[in-house]
């Protein structure tokens, strides 16, 4: 009788702290550069049948309005976890390169240079399991993790919006995904 009621408030436990997406235990919060962020939602990004990543949103402070979490000078942080062995490197940068030109065509300021910078971090292989953080922090700039990892630091708040609106704005890469990303 013990081990259950032990194991009940373990697994109660264990939910207040993660959530559970497409087999991928989503943490309901993280801690970057010693500051908290709360998830707001996280969905699976899917292209044709097959699910792709796991994206999730995380801010300081909640809100659902996909312009102001674009437009923020606020630490946040969308992170992606590939789910698929079908994700390559290759496919990242073309699938970049592709919703870049998509924003771009929806004003948002793209500087090339940058965007050939960024480009760069999928020239390493990308493996099923690989978690990507697009870290904004208030003030600083975009720093772009790759498995906990610095792979590049941008100081352009029009890069931030731009990469952000890919996902929340207002022609996402999916729209499911950017609903499920807000919370709705």
């Amino acid at each position: 009788m013990k081990k259950i009621l032990l194991l009940s408030i373990l697994l109660f436990s264990i939910s207040l702290f993660a959530k559970e997406i497409g087999g991928v235990e989503i943490p309901k919060s993280l801690t970057l550069k010693d500051q908290t962020l709360y998830l707001q939602g996280a969905g699976i990004r899917s292209k044709f049948i097959f699910d792709v990543y796991v994206g999730a949103l995380y801010l300081k402070d909640k809100t659902n309005d996909p312009k102001k979490i674009i437009n923020a000078n606020n630490t946040s942080d969308i992170r992606m976890i590939i789910t698929s062995s079908l994700v390559t490197s290759s496919k990242m940068k073309e699938g970049f390169s592709d919703d870049f030109k998509v924003i771009k065509d929806l004003g948002y300021r793209v500087d090339k240079d940058i965007l050939n910078k960024f480009l760069q971090i999928f020239t390493t292989k990308v493996h099923k399991g690989d978690i990507f953080d697009f870290a904004y922090f208030k003030n600083k700039g975009l720093v772009v993790y790759k498995n906990s990892k610095i792979a590049y630091n941008i100081k352009d708040m029009d890069f931030k919006k731009a990469l952000y609106a890919i996902w929340l704005g207002e022609k996402p890469a999916q729209k499911s995904l950017k609903k499920k990303m807000l919370g709705e």
